[in-house]
């Protein structure tokens, strides 16, 4: 299981996702949905989610405790904004790290150019893409106060 927030405009919503998501499966997911351009991004990542059950703010914390605390139960919790462009994974231990679109499609791009390469060595990459990326640690700063 994973957990989402999700910013769409002008409104916000708390998910637990069926599927066991880790960070490179979600970035894989938004590369796709910014790439095509027949439909809304949001519409196309949400729908490669699969199963989502709304939850309150109160237990998406939790799941994002739990997930800090390296319960093996969660396998991300993750932070989605399309109307700023932003994408951000909790990094348990370390908190919240928000990047544009545009850093994670394209360390999502690196980590896939080797087929032959591991989930390990995949995951390497992309941490190794976004190295050196600015980043913010506040899912809700504004640019102006980033």
């Amino acid at each position: 299981m994973s957990a989402l927030w999700m910013e769409r405009g002008k409104t916000s919503g708390y998910w637990k996702l069926t599927g066991a998501w880790d960070v490179l499966s979600l970035a894989r997911f938004l590369r796709a949905a910014i790439r095509q351009s027949a439909r809304p991004c949001a519409d196309v990542f949400q729908e490669k989610l699969g199963k989502m059950e709304h939850i309150s703010q109160y237990e998406f914390e939790v799941l994002q405790d739990a997930h800090d605390h390296n319960d093996i139960h969660i396998s991300g919790v993750f932070f989605v904004d399309f109307s700023k462009h932003h994408f951000g994974f909790w990094f348990p231990g370390q908190g919240w790290r928000v990047y544009p679109f545009q850093d994670i499609s394209s360390a999502a791009f690196k980590a896939s150019r080797k087929n032959s390469a591991t989930k390990e060595e995949c995951l390497e990459r992309f941490f190794g893409a976004l190295e050196g990326r600015p980043f913010r640690t506040d899912p809700l700063l504004t640019e102006k106060e980033a």
